[in-house]
């Protein structure tokens, strides 16, 4: 808290509210928090503007049962995401995520959510200059070894 201490009065202490109480605990019983989700999210994004190779990707997503749906594919595996990201590096010559909105919620025992809007903007390689608003909201848990979550469910739709 950069030095500041809040003071309290001992005689009459604040009660604490319900909804900090309720984050503690679900905070308890899992391996990241509010923060470390968004983090992650962040991280994810930073990839895809740097366009690393599919290999430093793939451990972000669940290997059996994955689903991803985006604008222009729905996946369901590796090698779904691997043919698909492959198809973006032909078509796209850069690319730029901007995290608009952002809320995470944590369901306690490992389980998260990220709810986003991400505006994403790109130059094909033909030239044309594409910006779309993206809704995306992602499922995740804590099973991946690694240090970040794993992603279960990716859904983006084109946001109005």
């Amino acid at each position: 808290m950069g030095g500041l201490v809040p003071q309290c009065d001992a005689a009459s202490p604040a009660p604490v509210p319900q909804d900090y109480l309720d984050t503690v605990r679900l905070r308890k019983g899992s391996r990241f928090g509010e923060n470390d989700i968004k983090s992650f999210v962040y991280h994810v994004f930073a990839m895809y503007d740097r366009h690393v190779h599919v290999g430093k990707l793939l451990p972000l997503f669940a290997d059996q049962g994955l689903q991803m749906r985006f604008p222009d594919a729905t996946l369901s595996s590796h090698e779904d995401f691997k043919r698909w990201y492959a198809g973006i590096g032909k078509s796209i010559k850069s690319n730029t995520h901007q995290v608009e909105r952002l809320s995470v919620t944590l369901f306690g025992g490992g389980r998260y959510q990220a709810d986003l809007i991400v505006l994403w903007r790109a130059e094909g390689r033909d030239g044309k200059f594409i910006s779309m608003r993206v809704h995306q909201v992602w499922t995740m848990d804590d099973k991946a070894k690694g240090r970040w979550p794993r992603i279960l469910s990716y859904i983006a739709e084109e946001a109005p």
